[in-house]
């Protein structure tokens, strides 16, 4: 695979991650204000709207393999995250507090841990390694089960004070740490195979065996009368927080979309909306401001609410790759490689021209 091959792979994907994390905060915000029985919609966001964050998290874990950083340059990207993210919870206060902390901190912090989660695959057995930290995070999460918040929204993005910020960082959160790392050393895995013909096999390895074990999940939760998934709540499999099941059946739908992208080229028209992610996931949420109390104001339908859902989504589809094609030096982008530049590669810079 030629290295341009790869951007527009990446890039498709990254344009379809941040498409259905658009389309999942807008039906979020945007609810029906009365009960009604489960729509195509709802599916949607429920099955593809789950495996954006997952999606977005492997990218950063393939990206951050593609290109070390000295430390300077890790604060400095960490930092912008974590700014990005307060901006993002002052444009959205009716899903978040104003320092929760969320899934550009997430990335934030595993900028900073990726000498921790990111070290192990640099030889020649990437998949064994990949066993082995999963093993680790088990155990982590095993150990940690104790500590953990109900799975409740509420719990999760209330942020009093310093501590509880930490917890939410770390273990308790919407996105934290522990034990979203797993997605981002996914990513990284996936970066050690530089070739089609050597990632295709375990992506298609890595799809089956996950759907297996989820269908197998699915059987028994039917068979036991138990809630097979749910985002939050009494279900075997959750989002929040994002327990065992769910990071299985996470990791199948992202090897899936992964393996559509490599060899059918399924995502490429989504690869100028890519190369604007970071500006449109933080853009996209500005309106909600002034904006998400509209289907509360006018008491939406069921309908309604789909229909602005998605023409919401197509909007940013459309700003986004405008935004790209013809403003890239006033996207978040632009301004993440001009900030994250160390003074050596300034130097570096100049010397060259």
């Amino acid at each position: 695979m030629s290295s341009r091959e790869r951007l527009v792979h990446i890039d498709g994907l990254r344009g379809l991650a941040v498409l259905l994390m658009v389309m999942v905060h807008a039906a979020a915000t945007w609810a029906p204000s009365s009960p009604a029985e489960p729509t195509l919609l709802s599916y949607t966001v429920s099955g593809l709207g789950g495996l954006a964050a997952p999606l977005f998290v492997a990218l950063l874990g393939w990206g951050a393999f593609q290109r070390p950083r000295v430390w300077a340059e890790r604060w400095r990207q960490a930092a912008f995250l974590f700014g990005c993210q307060i901006v993002v919870n002052l444009s959205a206060p009716h899903l978040f507090d104003p320092f929760t902390p969320g899934i550009l901190s997430l990335m934030g912090l595993l900028v900073l841990t990726q000498p921790w989660w990111g070290h192990q695959w640099n030889n020649l057995a990437p998949s064994l390694n990949m066993a082995f930290f999963t093993v680790q995070l088990l155990v982590l999460m095993t150990l940690l089960e104790p500590f953990q918040a109900p799975s409740a929204w509420d719990v999760r993005v209330s942020t009093s004070s310093l501590e509880v910020f930490a917890s939410h960082l770390l273990l308790t959160g919407t996105y934290p740490l522990i034990p979203w790392v797993f997605f981002a050393a996914f990513g990284a895995t996936i970066a050690t195979y530089q070739h089609r013909s050597t990632i295709t096999p375990v992506l298609v390895k890595t799809f089956t065996a996950g759907l297996f074990i989820s269908v197998t999940l699915l059987i028994y939760a039917l068979r036991t009368n138990r809630t097979w998934a749910l985002p939050t709540g009494d279900a075997l499999l959750t989002f929040f927080p994002a327990n065992i099941p769910f990071l299985l059946a996470a990791l199948t739908g992202v090897a899936l979309l992964w393996l559509l992208s490599s060899t059918k080229e399924a995502f490429s028209g989504l690869s100028a909306l890519g190369q604007a992610s970071l500006s449109v996931y933080v853009a996209h949420f500005l309106p909600f401001v002034w904006l998400y109390q509209l289907d509360d104001r006018f008491g939406w339908s069921s309908m309604a609410s789909t229909f602005a859902t998605l023409a919401y989504t197509a909007t940013w589809v459309l700003l986004g790759t405008l935004w790209y094609l013809y403003a890239q030096r006033w996207s978040l982008e632009f301004l993440l490689r001009e900030w994250t530049r160390s003074p050596a590669g300034h130097v570096r810079s100049s010397e060259a021209e």
